[in-house]
């Protein structure tokens, strides 16, 4: 590496770390019932807030300390880094251990911000590194002091651009509500309410519903879905027509997506003439989907518009041909249906839950005049034109963020984030230092704490590492406050970082938040939420 500032030196991790290639126990010797030494073989066991200790190994052929991160050095998850915990590890893990001499954090942000330079390096048919692939790779090293200044600098911004990430974050929610708004403002009335005097009332049915879903103006009137236009189930498959003479697209649920027809993924089976015209969609049709495993999928529609010729639909799928109303009309009123979850209130089913023809039939439907019909469509496409513009913005600002933490960390490792200190002892001293204390020190005394029982490993606090916090150290809600910082959501592997804590204790304040109620698991693998991020 060349042109680094006064002070600082390029090394590589082998100098200022230990790596822990890991060997595999005889899989006779490997259980799930707890006999032996806790046994960690792939990133399948992190869980995306701790390792799962759901193995075990009764000869451990490597059993590495506290205080290690975790590198994955073989197959799809190559280069993937979490944090380690005192166990037995296979082969297709290695540990990395920094010198307590350097600042644990800022070598974890810096093993992070080159480790795709590292997998770079994975080779072969299943891509695998070795241990000289980490112990070779060269890093920028500042003097300890920067250090510390770089990871509070860090610290600092990071922190301003977690709290902007929460706060975009949080308009795709407001965004949606402001959809249901708008919509139900549509249908309630208020969206044209300005209008009234325009337009000509409905003419009255004695077949409208007796009890009305909510209130509508005087001139609306509630209508069957039956007699606002024809409603069909679509075509059952069967073994007998997966081939046949008259093969013909159809669409099916997972074609109707949120945002309209999907037509990536149209299948074909045969329909004889007379199917055929049952079933074929013509442009206008509104598709609903019939049923789902999830609540909120339940009744999603979107309008045919012709995409594909002579397409048929399946019995996933509902339709109706508007006759009372235009299609633009009804698919926003089933919109705003599916997406308030009314649909499920009268669905059917346990496991998975359906609409019916006879459910979607006798859905009541509020029918505005033809003329406001039409405004309410124009209105609600406006709205939703300025709403996907504000989505679309905060989207940008948050691809945005995500560059400006990228540069943030670029500007870090080259030395042009805080300013340098001439006081500050230069970088190649305190190498020096940590290479003459490894030299010194023989193999066995330095790999002494990876021996022996894990157990008495973990109860002997004077065994881990000395410059991470314990418990004991921090308050009851450390790990909600960090996560506060950082903007209420965080991966479990930047949360750890950020900590400060020992591994060990890390895992245990962890699970004491979680059972406490401060803190939860996201949607995502590695995802922590603060409960309350007020």
């Amino acid at each position: 590496m060349n042109g680094l500032p006064k002070g600082w030196v390029s090394e590589n991790l082998g100098a200022f770390g230990e790596v822990y290639c890991g060997q595999s126990s005889t899989a006779s010797d490997v259980n799930t019932d707890g006999r032996g030494t806790p046994y960690v073989t792939g990133p399948e066991q992190w869980t995306g807030t701790a390792i799962e200790l759901n193995k075990w190994t009764t000869t451990p052929k490597r059993v590495v300390p506290d205080g290690c991160i975790f590198i994955t050095v073989k197959g799809a998850g190559v280069g993937k880094m979490f944090p380690g915990v005192s166990c037995a590890i296979g082969r297709d893990v290695y540990a990395y251990r920094p010198s307590p001499q350097l600042s644990y954090r800022f070598v974890a942000k810096a093993l992070a911000y080159t480790v795709n330079a590292v997998i770079r390096e994975a080779r072969g048919d299943i891509p695998g590194l070795s241990k000289e692939h980490i112990t070779d790779h060269v890093v920028p090293l500042p003097p300890l002091a920067e250090q510390m200044r770089i990871v509070a600098k860090m610290d600092a911004l990071n922190e301003k651009s977690a709290r902007a990430r929460a706060e975009l974050a949080r308009i795709e929610s407001l965004v949606e509500q402001m959809r249901v708004i708008t919509l139900q403002s549509a249908f309630n009335g208020r969206l044209t309410s300005d209008i009234y005097p325009d337009f000509i009332a409905v003419q009255t049915s004695e077949e409208a519903p007796l009890v009305a879903p909510w209130s509508i103006p005087d001139h609306w009137i509630w209508r069957r879905t039956d007699q606002v236009g024809f409603v069909g189930l679509g075509r059952q498959r069967s073994p007998k027509n997966h081939d046949g003479p008259n093969m013909r697209p159809y669409l099916r649920s997972a074609n109707i997506t949120w945002h309209g027809v999907d037509m990536t993924d149209v299948k074909t089976m045969n329909f004889d003439s007379a199917d055929f015209e049952r079933f074929k969609l013509k442009a206008g049709d509104v598709l609903l989907n019939e049923g789902s495993g999830s609540a909120k999928e339940v009744g999603k529609p979107a309008i045919w518009r012709g995409e594909l010729q002579d397409c048929c639909y399946q019995n996933t799928l509902l339709r109706v041909q508007p006759r009372l109303c235009t299609s633009e009309y009804l698919y926003f009123y089933f919109l705003f249906t599916a997406m308030t979850g009314r649909f499920v209130s009268s669905t059917q089913g346990v496991n998975i839950q359906h609409i019916g023809r006879e459910g979607l039939a006798r859905y009541p439907v509020p029918l505005a005049p033809g003329a406001e019909q039409r405004k309410i469509v124009r209105r609600i496409e406006s709205a939703f034109a300025k709403i996907d513009r504000l989505e679309a913005d905060a989207r940008r600002a948050l691809r945005l963020l995500g560059k400006l933490d990228e540069a943030i960390l670029a500007r870090a490792f080259r030395g042009e984030l805080v300013p340098q200190d001439e006081s500050d002892e230069p970088a190649n001293l305190l190498l020096e230092r940590i290479l003459a204390e490894r030299e010194g020190a023989p193999k066995s005394a330095r790999r002494k704490q990876a021996k022996g029982n894990v157990s008495e490993q973990i109860k002997n606090p004077e065994r881990k590492m000395t410059m991470a916090m314990s418990r004991s150290d921090v308050a009851l809600d450390h790990l909600a406050q960090t996560l506060r910082a950082n903007g209420g959501t965080s991966s479990a592997t930047d949360l750890w970082l950020r900590s400060e804590m020992d591994i060990d204790e890390f895992y245990k304040q962890l699970r004491s938040e979680i059972d406490s109620g401060q803190i939860r698991e996201g949607t995502e693998k590695d995802e922590l939420v603060l409960v309350n991020a007020r």
